[in-house]
């Protein structure tokens, strides 16, 4: 399939990969659709991802989290090995290299 990229969005689970030639698969809703705050609170989600990357939370209680700081999805993007949070209305919050 070639993956580029892939969104994973936050409300319910749901996973867009992207590949060559405008090629799209969807993964369907992994659970029921939780609503975004409309507020970010960046300071918070940024300590939080802290702790979640470190183990010290589960990931449901990530994705928790995400929901409460106005965290509507995140996107991989293979190519230029970035990770990127967005907010409802689109907005990069956040961009953190992968390391490899």
């Amino acid at each position: 399939m070639g993956v580029t990229k892939y969104q994973t969005y936050v409300s319910d689970g749901h996973i867009n990969y992207h590949g060559a030639n405008n090629y799209i698969a969807n993964v369907p809703s992994k659970y029921e659709p939780i609503e975004i705050a409309d507020t970010v609170n960046e300071d918070v989600f940024k300590a939080e991802l802290k702790a979640h990357q470190q183990g010290k939370t589960d990931f449901l209680t990530f994705i928790n989290m995400c929901t409460a700081t106005g965290i509507e999805k995140w996107e991989i993007n293979m190519e230029n090995m970035t990770c990127t949070y967005y907010n409802k209305a689109g907005n990069a919050l956040l961009i953190e290299q992968i390391l490899q």
